[in-house]
């Protein structure tokens, strides 16, 4: 509906069905460009959490917590995966950074079976389609 709405602007807009789905090195580089403070450093660098940056976490190790969302960046930028939406449920790991006013920053979310994937606050969590390849993708 939104992207109807859109192309009513756009008229060079395609229609929704012809757009590629996001893959998981977009979702990242997503990421990295809506983080607070440049946290993730500026593309095109390899997005990485500025631990100097970061004051505390809720819920966990700092250490932990920041070599955990370095896994999942670093495991999300090397993936041509195509991504799936997932309603935002599981356990979100919250960051308190070092920039004006305190902001609270919840970059991935541990799911109940475990494993931590990306959060995009407020509109769910982004995992790879483990069933659905880009061409040339080998895994």
């Amino acid at each position: 509906r939104a992207w109807s709405r859109f192309r009513e602007f756009v008229e060079h807009a395609p229609p929704l069905e012809e757009i590629s789905p996001l893959t998981m090195v977009e979702a990242v580089r997503c990421l990295q460009w809506e983080a607070p403070g440049g946290i993730l450093g500026a593309f095109p660098a390899e997005p990485r959490v500025n631990a100097e940056r970061v004051l505390a976490v809720e819920d966990a190790e700092l250490e932990d917590a920041l070599a955990l969302l370095d896994a999942v960046l670093a495991d999300g930028v090397s993936r041509h995966d195509t991504c799936v939406l997932l309603p935002g449920t599981g356990r979100p790991c919250t960051f308190h950074l070092d920039l004006p006013g305190i902001p609270e920053w919840s970059p991935i979310t541990t799911l109940a079976e475990g494993t931590s994937v990306l959060s995009f606050e407020g509109r769910g969590v982004v995992t790879a389609n483990s069933r659905t390849r880009t061409e040339g993708d080998d895994r």
